[in-house]
């Protein structure tokens, strides 16, 4: 089962409420030099995370992807995934993935 699909499974079961918003908790488990980190690491946390599902009174909508303020995470698990209730006062600002080809074209760039 891919992401779309699981996010459409919840999105049937769990609605938010109010101005909450559910994102899928995505995390890094390996450096940019490919090494592996514990699960359980500070360092494992993502920029981004995919919005699964938005409450009534929030601007944030189901498939943008944003960026949280640092706090700690109460995190539940379904579909072997891991997922977060927050209050949409939690997301400091809404990423634009289209950012990881700029930063490679960046990056290219500089290295030819």
């Amino acid at each position: 089962m891919d992401q779309k699909e699981i996010h459409e499974k919840m999105r049937k079961h769990l609605t938010p409420m109010n101005g909450h918003i559910i994102v899928e908790y995505v995390r890094n488990l390996k450096t940019s030099g490919g090494i592996y980190l514990p699960e359980k690491s500070e360092h494992t946390k993502s920029i981004a995370h995919p919005v699964v599902a938005a409450g009534p009174q929030t601007d944030i909508k189901v498939g943008e992807w944003v960026a949280l303020r640092p706090m700690q995470v109460d995190v539940f698990k379904m579909y072997d995934r891991e997922f977060a209730i927050l209050r949409d006062f939690d997301v400091m600002m809404k990423v634009d993935m289209n950012y990881l080809k700029d930063e490679a074209d960046f990056k290219s760039k500089i290295n030819d």
